[in-house]
């Protein structure tokens, strides 16, 4: 027998109108009222018809606290670095800041582009903390589903636990309920070190970045592939960072000015592969003569640097596009819980200047 919003009514004591709000995913109605509605919906297993077009507006939501530097292209074609900057909230989007924030607006133009193809509204908002007024009432029913791209933080357990909507995290790996997308690390970093031990190399080091878990797992990643392929890496050739582009590359110019070096350095991402270009510069050694750089994400500026990096190019459009569809796996009907599946976007290494074969 077909269930109707008549018999959500009978069964929960609530009015049409009501109903109606707590079907289309609408703000306005108490958690209690909520809660009381959608158990009448599991009892009578009521399935929502599907408007024309939409069906619920899902919440994209952009978290980020930690300060980045600004990256601009100076009148001769050069990488300018700038200040570290606070980058968060409505600035992050915005022109200045649009080669560093490059993987973040890759995986929003995915994530869009897919909700599009399947008929979905969308809302775009950047948020500077997990406690962000809109982010919680966007989980507290004001949307169908949310997709939180950029970074998670100490807050993440509690924002999942509250949590009533679905929520799939983009390129945020957490021990959790939530579905997540993100990149294949391991094998990328795989990618980068068979390349240049394919190239002759056998002193390789790493630079790493701040310690969240993809990046963690980055540097796992390395320490596997570089025991695989029987090279044995100085923990004095190993540096994990904060970020900051200039404290790194003072700290990789250490290792570089000593009497053993490394011939090339597998960097944890774009950024750490900008410093250690600095430092060799610094250094006065010519990349790739002296020393191979890799990098990892396949930012922009990957092809504007000098020379230009070979990468590991993430997928970040395909990040976005598989979380949506992970997100939309729980839409209809409602399920917060999800399910805590992880899908790994494939990596392909890009080959360019900054590597060669070492010298003698």
């Amino acid at each position: 027998m077909k269930v109707t919003l008549a018999d959500l009514s009978k069964k929960s004591g609530y009015s049409l109108a009501t109903i109606s709000r707590v079907v289309n995913g609408e703000a306005g109605v108490s958690d209690e009222v909520r809660e009381a509605v959608e158990q009448a919906i599991r009892d009578l297993g009521y399935l929502a018809k599907r408007p024309r077009g939409v069906n619920g507006v899902i919440g994209v939501v952009l978290h980020r606290t930690t300060p980045m530097e600004r990256l601009a292209v100076a009148p001769g074609g050069a990488l300018e670095l700038g200040p570290q900057e606070d980058a968060t909230a409505e600035r992050l989007l915005t022109a200045p800041w649009r080669l560093g924030n490059d993987f973040y607006r890759r995986i929003l133009d995915g994530a869009l582009d897919e909700l599009r193809q399947h008929q979905r509204k969308a809302t775009l908002h950047v948020a500077g903390s997990l406690d962000d007024p809109q982010l919680r009432a966007a989980l507290g029913g004001g949307a169908a589903g949310v997709l939180l791209v950029g970074e998670g933080g100490a807050g993440l357990d509690a924002l999942m636990a509250a949590a009533r909507r679905p929520l799939v995290l983009a390129d945020i790996l957490h021990d959790g309920p939530c579905d997540q997308a993100s990149s294949d690390n391991l094998d990328g970093i795989g990618q980068a070190v068979r390349h240049l031990a394919g190239l002759g190399h056998r002193r390789l080091g790493f630079v790493g970045g701040p310690v969240d878990r993809a990046l963690r797992e980055r540097a796992e990643a390395f320490a596997y592939h570089a025991f695989r392929a029987g090279i044995a890496v100085p923990a004095a050739w190993v540096h994990e960072g904060d970020g900051n582009i200039e404290r790194t590359a003072a700290a990789v110019a250490q290792v570089l000015a000593g009497g053993q070096r490394p011939s090339a350095l597998v960097c944890s991402n774009d950024y750490a592969a900008m410093a250690v270009l600095r430092a060799a510069d610094q250094c006065g050694l010519k990349v790739p003569r002296d020393l191979s750089v890799t990098g990892f994400d396949d930012l922009e500026v990957a092809t504007l640097a000098t020379p230009a990096l070979t990468s590991v190019r993430t997928d970040a459009a395909g990040i976005g596009r598989q979380a949506v569809r992970l997100l939309l796996s729980h839409v209809q009907p409602p399920d917060p819980a999800g399910r805590g599946s992880v899908v790994r976007v494939p990596t392909r290494l890009v080959e360019r200047a900054s590597t060669a074969p070492p010298a003698g």
